[in-house]
């Protein structure tokens, strides 16, 4: 604090803890993603411990589970009340335009991929948020950071690769 001559130095230790409102200990281990992929479209994709589940409906809180890899195949999606990343969530690559819809998006512990290096994505990829400037703020850690009411956050790898520009800048 400079007030001190005999304290010059201090020492700190980090301890990784991603979550929205506490320390969950299952989901911060580093997992396996799946081989094959799970195609967002599909019902049996989202079995989870063995327990068949629904594709994500309008007002969903969505999870894509820690070895989960996800193949998002939809060309426009409702809006979801938050999508949280754990595992991978690749978006389709084949030419046709993609929309998600959500209030929020938070790639927590996982991958999001948009096109790779060697086969960049050629359409276009939108990711829409909702609210309004009233609406709730969504906060991180217990309240200790605040994050607006649209928001795309980032705590895990996004890589995202598009077709290449003709104009570089313009003014």
């Amino acid at each position: 604090d400079g007030q001190r001559n005999d304290t010059t130095r201090f020492e700190l230790e980090g301890d990784e803890c991603i979550s929205w409102g506490n320390c969950n200990a299952d989901l911060t281990e580093d997992a396996e993603i799946e081989a094959n992929y799970r195609r967002w479209s599909d019902p049996d994709s989202w079995t989870l411990n063995g327990v068949q589940g629904e594709v994500p409906v309008a007002d969903d809180e969505v999870v894509i589970q820690p070895t989960w890899n996800m193949l998002y195949d939809l060309e426009d999606s409702p809006v979801f009340k938050s999508i949280e990343i754990n595992g991978r969530l690749t978006i389709e690559n084949n030419g046709t335009d993609r929309i998600i819809r959500s209030f929020l998006i938070f790639n927590r512990k996982g991958d999001l991929v948009v096109g790779t290096e060697a086969e960049p994505f050629t359409a276009s990829m939108t990711f829409e948020l909702h609210g309004e400037r009233k609406d709730r703020d969504v906060y991180f850690h217990t309240k200790m950071f605040e994050g607006g009411n649209k928001v795309i956050a980032n705590t895990g790898n996004m890589t995202m690769y598009g077709k290449p520009v003709d104009v570089k800048a313009t003014r």
